[in-house]
């Protein structure tokens, strides 16, 4: 079972930056404009079959902990929020 951080649980540096990176891939407030590695990497995770997205995770942890969240039921949008370090949306 996942767990995705409350808001009391301190979230690294680099991941509030996966974080706000992934929310910029998605054109969702609070990202930031990615371009590059982390855009293609991003892309390559929505393509990847079951065992090449696990292959991605252990290769890129931090950006393969976003990821999860995000597609996570339990998480979504509102966990990488957390994990970016905004507010959740209204």
């Amino acid at each position: 079972m996942e767990t995705i951080p409350d808001a009391q649980t301190p979230i690294s540096p680099e991941v509030a930056a996966a974080a706000r990176d992934l929310l910029g891939y998605y054109n969702i407030p609070g990202g930031t404009m990615i371009g590059g590695f982390r855009k293609k990497l991003f892309s390559l995770w929505e393509s990847a079959d079951p065992y090449n997205w696990a292959r991605l995770a252990e290769a890129f942890p931090i950006e393969g902990a976003v990821v999860a969240a995000m597609s996570s039921p339990a998480g979504g949008v509102s966990a990488v929020r957390r994990l970016a370090g905004l507010k959740p949306e209204a």
